[in-house]
């Protein structure tokens, strides 16, 4: 078959006994170490530098005589944060946002993957996040819109502040910090 993924060099099954997979994208993050039981933990992951992190739960055991594909679904290990707005006063036409910065949110930590789940641990914090604009000059009435790309961040129970900015007839105004608190969810 044409659809299934296969390594730069090929990998046989043992001849008897049973194997177990796990596997996670991309290749080169932080510091993997496994060990016996299917863990894997990966250090020194920064969010802030990834496109996203993808994972597999550790797989049932497979026969070796069988030779098959072994099925992977894989997960998000990463939270995405993406910030909308609109504004309900019909006169505010043509709002132009110039900035999004998110403070406080962890971007770095230890990932393990535990063959069941991924958990992260020793998360820091880095510099304020300056997400993507690319929206320019916008009209935020009516539904509520994107602000840019969003950025990525470890998931959880976590705590950070949100500051916008943005000119409204050729006036420029910064929000106080918004705190927004709750779980961020993969």
């Amino acid at each position: 078959r044409s659809s299934y993924w296969g390594g730069t060099t090929s990998k046989y099954w043992p001849e008897s006994g049973y194997l177990k997979f796990i596997a996670y994208y991309p290749a080169g993050i932080g510091t993997p170490v496994g060990n016996a039981t299917g863990n894997i933990v990966i250090s020194n992951v920064d969010a802030s530098t990834q496109k996203d992190i993808l994972y597999t739960n550790l797989t049932d055991a497979y026969e070796s005589s069988a030779k098959n594909t072994v099925p992977m679904a894989f997960h998000h290990a990463l939270a995405q944060v993406q910030v909308t707005a609109k504004v309900s006063d019909v006169n505010m036409t043509d709002v132009n946002v110039t900035s999004v910065v998110l403070t406080g949110a962890p971007i770095s930590g230890e990932l393990t993957l535990t063959g069941t789940n991924a958990t992260w641990d020793d998360q820091t914090t880095g510099s304020p996040i300056t997400m993507d604009n690319t929206i320019g000059s916008i009209d935020l009435t009516g539904d509520a819109k994107s602000l840019g790309t969003g950025t990525l961040v470890v998931p959880g129970d976590q705590t950070a502040t949100l500051t916008v900015t943005y000119t409204i007839g050729g006036l420029a105004v910064t929000t106080s910090p918004i705190t927004i608190a709750g779980t961020w969810e993969k």
